[in-house]
């Protein structure tokens, strides 16, 4: 019964490419049994749209190719979940291959290599996203924020200018605009690095407007 529903229920998900599938069936994953039946329909899917453009042999209808690109997303992401780098790598990496204009592959092989610890990679190809569609402001704050965390603290200030107002510098803009995510990050990186007198103005501009 539950094959059949959620089967079902992927593939008129998968079909129409909606983004946030991965999250609304993660909570299943904690079932080991719903876990292996979600990982076997998502690798029939996988090899029959491979072989038939079609979801299942049974099926009466093809199915358009971005079903096969949601599907190769899907079991990235699951891999993912297990902290299968390799097998996650292999099924994104096709994904990009697929089509290399949709952003959404290269998102999710940013996070891949997050949660593997390599942060210049994520950093890497959080940024060939963002460079996809320059005027997405939450991919350039995602970026710039990945860049934090990796060290990069000018780079980050750079990526963070493209969306600040012109004719002042990215930082002071940002300060005057109480972006939180952006001056805690920045704080905790110089915290870690200890970088004498721009820890203690971070670490003064948060107090500033948390206590204000």
């Amino acid at each position: 019964m539950f094959r059949t529903l959620v089967g079902g229920y992927m593939q008129r998900q998968l079909r129409k490419g909606v983004p946030p599938l991965f999250n609304i069936l993660k909570h299943l994953f904690q079932d080991k049994n719903k876990f292996e039946i979600i990982e076997d329909l998502l690798l029939c899917y996988y090899k029959s749209l491979e072989d038939t453009r079609k979801f299942t042999a049974e099926s009466d209808m093809e199915e358009l190719p971005t079903s096969y690109l949601h599907v190769m997303i899907f079991l990235a992401q699951l891999y993912d979940y297990q902290r299968d780098t390799t097998q996650a790598l292999f099924y994104i990496d096709r994904a990009i291959q697929h089509t290399p204009t949709y952003i959404d592959p290269y998102m999710v092989k940013s996070k891949i290599y997050k949660h593997a610890g390599n942060m210049k990679e994520a950093v890497f190809w959080i940024d060939e996203a963002r460079t996809l569609d320059l005027a997405d402001r939450y991919l350039n704050s995602k970026c710039a924020k990945y860049m934090l965390r990796a060290g990069m603290l000018e780079k980050a200030e750079e990526t963070c200018a493209f969306f600040t107002r012109e004719g002042q510098p990215a930082v002071e803009n940002l300060n005057e605009m109480q972006c939180m995510w952006f001056l805690t990050e920045s704080a905790r990186h110089i915290t870690r690095t200890r970088i004498g007198a721009r820890h203690c103005r971070s670490v003064t501009r948060l107090r500033s407007i948390l206590w204000t």
